[in-house]
């Protein structure tokens, strides 16, 4: 027995439909990825066996054609089971943002900040100038301190810095520490965090002890990398 023969006609989607449909997927799939980045960063930061299952189905997914819904239930599960979890994520991108304060690092000097690091200008003379440091006031004569341990790089006197101590502290970290009234150190010395490398005496001539750190070269506001306990 046959068949009439007859002709089905089938509708293909034109080529500018196929990329769209393909840009679509690839974008999602990119945004996805990039979400997937972050969580991943905060797992293994905290390094716990739920979270770790977490990490598991992301890789799972990773490997496949992504079911963005399914996927994005089971890490939010994942995550609904540790204790504290918003505390630890805030604990993690917070050491991402203020990783230049080093806790460990202590003041140069007791006092107030008088004069900030960077451009400032002049009330009277309306010029702009270039703070390369912070000024600092004592209401009493106070100890020179290092920020921490390293090694005497300089002792000198100028005009400029007047007597000043220069300090490598290590990691391509530097201070000078100037307008001293007295230098109890010498060049090629080891110090500790803390050790009085000097004296400030509040009469000196109206003088400010001045402060400065550099990083890598360059010099630096010592704010974000100090915490100093009073600035005017």
């Amino acid at each position: 027995m046959s068949y009439p023969y007859k002709r089905v006609r089938v509708r293909r989607p034109t080529d500018g439909k196929i990329n769209t449909s393909y840009r679509k997927k690839l974008i999602k799939q990119i945004l996805w990825a990039i979400g997937i980045v972050v969580v991943v960063i905060i797992i293994k930061t905290m390094n716990m066996s739920v979270t770790n299952d977490g990490l598991g189905l992301l890789k799972e997914n990773i490997h496949k054609d992504m079911d963005v819904k399914k996927t994005a239930y089971y890490v939010k599960k994942a995550f609904n089971e540790v204790p504290n979890f918003h505390n630890k994520t805030m604990e993690v991108f917070g050491n991402m943002t203020s990783s230049r304060l080093n806790k460990k690092y202590v003041p140069p000097i007791e006092g107030e900040i008088v004069s900030s690091y960077g451009d400032s200008i002049d009330p009277i003379l309306n010029t702009k100038s270039f703070q390369r440091g912070i000024d600092m006031m004592s209401f009493k004569d106070t100890y020179v301190r290092g920020i921490d341990d390293g090694t005497i790089a300089e002792v000198g006197e100028s005009e400029n810095l007047g007597m000043y101590v220069k300090v490598s502290h290590g990691s391509d970290v530097f201070a000078i520490y100037s307008n001293c009234t007295e230098i109890k150190v010498k060049k090629g010395d080891e110090i500790r965090k803390g050790d009085r490398i000097g004296v400030f005496r509040k009469n000196d001539n109206g003088k400010y002890f001045h402060f400065e750190l550099w990083v890598n070269g360059n010099v630096v506001d010592p704010t974000e990398y100090i915490k100093f306990n009073n600035i005017i």
